[in-house]
């Protein structure tokens, strides 16, 4: 009912949050707290417009306990190895779907794969680089209405799908994992809003070699889309 919003478009909305927090012990009842919050909300592309909103925060305190709180000092064994595979392969299928225009309720499907190499760099560090093949059929759409309007394009449409190269990082946490990926095109008939996007997301191990995951692919601060995916891992 607002002409003038930009910044949600659905009922559906997510919350990203990168937070920093450091406290200090002033005795066994009392800890200060200083933490740096950036939040983001939008609906990840799913529909347009889709601005979102990001704020940063700050924000003090202090927590106080009922009951003395004593945390034993524990010798760190750094010698335990936590992943036995210092490298591994992902391969994933991913899926979702949006719209073309602003505004509009009709959203087309969005299907890729990819894969790419991961090296354990330290105990629940890796580093990874792969590819990924995307088929946007929002695109297609985009692209079939452009020259529909337009009679004078005598020259065949471009080709919707787009592929890249990946570099990234990722987190390790047990069955859990973060990953954080950079993209850059290297097929893309119809050009994308840039060359270059990046990707964050979160995989759950859900049996032995196989996951489910969410994750946002961005160019730059506009959200392009969030997929669903499944992936195997394998040696």
């Amino acid at each position: 009912t607002n002409p003038h919003n930009f910044f949600f478009s659905d009922h559906l909305s997510f919350v990203a949050m990168l937070n920093a927090a450091v406290n200090y012990r002033v005795s066994n009842r009392v800890t200060t707290r200083l933490a740096f919050n950036y939040n983001h909300i939008s609906n990840g592309g799913l529909k347009e417009p889709n601005v979102g909103m990001n704020f940063p925060t700050l924000n003090v305190g202090f927590d106080y306990s009922f009951s003395e709180v004593n945390f034993p000092r524990r010798p760190k064994d750094t010698m335990r190895v936590l992943y036995k595979d210092k490298f591994w392969f992902d391969a994933y299928l991913m899926g979702t779907a949006k719209n073309a225009e602003k505004g509009e309720d009709q959203r087309f499907p969005t299907i890729g794969v990819g894969i790419y190499y991961n090296y354990l760099a330290g105990r629940i560090f890796a580093i990874n680089a792969g590819t990924e093949w995307i088929s946007d059929y929002s695109v297609k759409e985009k692209i079939r209405r452009e020259w529909a309007k337009d009679p004078t394009k005598t020259e065949p449409p471009p080709d919707h799908n787009r592929a890249a190269v990946l570099l990234g990082i990722e987190l390790l946490f047990g069955r859990f994992s973060f990953i954080h990926q950079w993209g850059i095109y290297y097929y893309e008939p119809r050009p994308a809003r840039n060359r270059m996007y990046q990707r964050y997301g979160l995989n759950f191990r859900f049996y032995d070699k196989f996951y489910l995951g969410i994750n946002i692919k961005a160019h730059g601060h506009v959200a392009d889309l969030m997929d669903a995916r499944l992936g195997i891992i394998f040696l």
